[in-house]
């Protein structure tokens, strides 16, 4: 599987309003982004982009043989391979039943 990555620099002059806030969709920030926020010695400040997940999800992420299980299911079930598992489908009915 390949990635493509595009490196996209911004820079801008930013000027603080009343409150020490700072626009940053002039550097193509969203509404409701979220970012860790590091403030070193030297002034500089670093905004590290961040994305929230489930903690039930925690575990995928942590796991690269569970990454790689599910992207071969999702790969195979686009190619039309997938089959119905009647264990799980019987599992899956008595979870919808309760």
């Amino acid at each position: 599987m390949g990635c493509n990555v595009i490196a996209m620099t911004a820079s801008a002059i930013l000027t603080t309003d009343d409150r020490t806030r700072l626009p940053l969709s002039k550097l193509g920030a969203t509404p409701k982004s979220l970012y860790q926020a590091e403030a070193r010695d030297d002034g500089t400040i670093v905004l590290t982009p961040l994305a929230t997940i489930p903690a039930r999800e925690k575990l995928v992420w942590e796991n690269e043989s569970l990454r790689q299980a599910i992207a071969m299911g999702l790969a195979e079930a686009s190619a039309g391979l997938a089959h119905v598992n009647p264990e799980l489908t019987s599992d899956l009915d008595r979870t919808t039943t309760d």
